[in-house]
C-alpha cells in the first residue's frame, strides 16, 4: 500500500489491483479488507495477511505517515484494524515498511552474501543492509536492518520534502529528477546533462551509506541491489555506478546488480514474511 495504490496478491499468484488508495483511512482499510475477501473467493483460504507500506511502523501502529502523503493517518491502529475488519487474527497479520520487505526477499534471493545493500530509487531513495547473518532481533526478517538512507546528508542545495536540506532523496530519486527538469523521467532525454549529476550524486550516495554499513557492521558491502523506476528508466545507471564507485574503493567495490526481483521485491518479500510468520 502507498500513497497513490493499493495492490493485493494472494499466496497463489493472484493479483488485485492497482487500485487508488482512499484519502480516508477507514475505506482504505475496508479497501484492503475487501481485496482480501475477493481472493478468499476466488478460491484461496487465507490464513494470513501482510502489508508492506511506505509509513514508518511500530507495533502494528503507522506512527510516521508523510511518506504515505496522509498526515491524519498518524497514529492509526492497521493491524487491529485489519484485523477486525477480516476475522483473521491479528498475531497472522504483519505489516512492514516497503525498504524492509524489499531487503527481505533481497536477502532471501541473494542468502549467501555476508553484507548487501538493497536500494530503492523511485519516487524517493530507500533501502537497507541485508546478510547471510543476523543484523538485529526480528521474528520473521531478523537478517535485514531497517535504514532510512534517503535522509542521509548528501550536500547543500536541495530542500527535502521532509522538511531537511541535502538529503540523499533530493538529489537521488524521481522525486528529485522531477522537480529539476519539470518532466517526467521517461521524457528527460538520455543526452541532457542532469543525467550526469544524477549519477554523480548516486554514486557519492551509495559510498555514503556502504562507509555506514561499514562502521556499522565491521565489514564491508558484497553487493549493491537496484530497483525503482529511476533504474529501470534511466541511462546505464548500474554502469555508472559501478565505474563511479571503483576508483573511489578500489579492491573493495562492492557488486551492483539490478534486484532480483525488480520493482515486486517489496510484495515478493511480504509474501515470505507472511510465509515465515504462519510457519513458526
Amino acid at each position: 500500500m502507498t500513497g497513490s495504490s493499493t495492490v493485493a496478491e494472494g499466496p497463489n499468484g493472484q493479483v488485485l489491483g492497482p487500485l487508488s488508495t482512499s484519502y480516508d483511512y477507514d475505506t482504505a482499510v475496508e479497501q484492503m479488507a475487501l481485496m482480501a475477501f475477493t481472493l478468499e473467493e476466488q478460491g484461496t483460504s487465507l490464513d494470513g495477511i501482510g502489508i508492506a507500506t511506505p509509513a514508518v511502523i511500530e507495533d502494528g501502529d503507522l506512527i510516521g505517515t508523510f511518506s504515505l502523503r496522509r498526515r491524519e493517518w498518524k497514529g492509526a491502529h492497521l493491524q487491529q484494524d485489519m484485523a477486525k475488519r477480516t476475522g483473521i487474527p491479528v498475531e497472522n497479520i504483519i505489516l512492514l515498511q516497503e525498504a524492509e520487505a524489499g531487503a527481505l526477499a533481497e536477502q532471501e534471493a541473494r542468502s549467501d552474501i555476508g553484507l548487501g545493500f538493497f536500494v530503492d530509487i523511485g519516487g524517493s531513495f530507500n533501502g537497507g543492509p541485508y546478510s547471510k547473518s543476523n543484523l538485529r532481533r526480528h521474528h520473521v526478517a531478523p537478517r535485514i536492518a531497517l535504514d532510512n538512507p534517503g535522509h542521509e546528508f548528501l550536500r547543500y542545495g536541495a530542500a527535502c520534502h521532509c522538511g531537511k536540506h541535502g538529503c540523499v532523496q533530493s538529489f537521488v530519486s524521481g522525486y528529485a529528477l522531477r522537480q529539476a527538469s519539470r518532466r517526467k523521467i521517461e521524457e528527460i532525454p538520455s543526452n541532457d546533462g542532469i543525467w550526469d549529476h544524477f549519477k554523480m550524486d548516486l554514486v557519492n550516495s551509495v559510498a555514503i551509506t556502504i562507509a555506514r554499513y561499514k562502521n556499522a557492521y565491521g565489514k564491508s558491502v558484497e553487493m549493491v541491489s537496484l530497483c525503482g523506476s529511476v533504474v529501470e528508466k534511466g541511462p546505464d545507471t548500474l554502469d555508472s555506478l559501478r565505474s563511479g564507485l571503483l576508483p573511489m574503493l578500489g579492491t573493495q567495490t562492492p557488486e551492483v546488480v539490478e534486484a532480483k526481483h525488480g520493482s515486486r521485491s517489496a510484495l515478493v518479500g511480504i509474501r515470505i514474511a507472511v510465509r515465515r510468520l504462519l510457519t513458526q
